[in-house]
């Protein structure tokens, strides 16, 4: 089964990354008056190339920030790169910021949240954090899912690596996620997952070429050998169980006996939900299923 995923973006922070920053202290041959102190001017460096800087101007006494998106080193014909901050200290966040990034496998449409520190003696950091993601409707086995993939920041050096796999009935797609707080309807990406009760190795691959571009995976399903796991608790959301070298298992709201894979795995994170509730158990030790008993645990 192949499926295209679609650009999408959230207002939650995936993923961050610091950003190479390179200081100036003269001023760009074209920019907008800036009255009062404490301003920066200098390039984000997305990537090793030098075509892949972006000069900017912090404005941090106003709590401004300017891209210079069409990297022409003019800061006055931009005008979808002002950004502003409510904050005035030395810590600002700026967000809703659309950016094209380079990467080996093709430029990537982001949105990302930069934010901007700066120091005693002058020195400036930077980190991006990015709030999108690829996304689709699935119907696998009668079952409707929400199931996404969440890259890497990209850093102009390597291939869009993945990072994680957005799993949730389509039902939930409205509720909101905290990734960066730990969240059930993510897992760590791996090419070989089990979940709604089917093992599938994933195909994905980026297509720069469309319009818009677009993720293509390929579900190929599998037919593992099987064991059994005894489940013991109340309120049970979600188990996500790994098993080296890369395997994933998902089991939704599992009550008494369920089937999965036989392996020796890792519980990564027993999560229970009650209303608008979640807990999380995070790093419960480990489990072996074997094809000859039951293996048992209490959660």
């Amino acid at each position: 089964f192949t499926a295209d995923l679609n650009y999408q973006e959230s207002d939650e922070v995936l993923v961050s990354r610091s950003v190479g920053i390179k200081l100036q202290t003269a001023p760009f041959p074209k920019e907008p008056a800036l009255p009062g102190q404490n301003v920066f001017r200098g390039s984000l460096l997305w990537g090793p190339r030098a075509e892949q800087a972006m000069p900017f101007i912090w404005d941090k006494g106003r709590g401004r920030l300017l891209l210079d998106l069409n990297r022409n080193r003019d800061l006055t014909d931009d005008p979808k790169g002002l950004f502003a901050s409510a904050s005035r200290e030395d810590n600002q966040s700026f967000t809703n910021v659309h950016l094209v990034l380079s990467t080996a496998t093709g430029d990537r449409s982001v949105r990302l949240q930069v934010g901007f520190n700066s120091y005693r003696g002058g020195s400036v950091s930077v980190y991006a954090g990015l709030c999108s993601y690829w996304q689709a409707r699935l119907s696998l086995h009668g079952q409707e899912w929400q199931f996404g993939l969440v890259e890497n920041m990209p850093d102009g050096k390597a291939p869009g690596s993945l990072q994680y796999l957005l799993l949730r009935p389509w039902a939930e797609r409205q509720r909101a996620f905290h990734l960066n707080s730990s969240s059930p309807d993510f897992c760590y990406f791996t090419k070989s997952v089990f979940f709604g009760n089917h093992a599938y190795e994933l195909d994905c691959r980026y297509e720069p070429g469309g319009t818009p571009p677009k993720y293509k995976i390929t579900f190929k399903e599998q037919a593992p050998r099987l064991g059994e796991l005894k489940v013991t608790g109340a309120d049970l959301h979600r188990l996500i169980l790994t098993a080296k070298p890369a395997m994933t298992v998902v089991l939704d709201q599992p009550a008494g006996t369920v089937k999965l894979p036989v392996g020796s795995y890792a519980l990564e994170e027993i999560w229970l939900r009650k209303g608008e509730t979640d807990v999380v158990r995070l790093n419960a030790g480990r489990v072996a299923v074997d094809e000859q008993r039951p293996a048992g645990l209490v959660a």
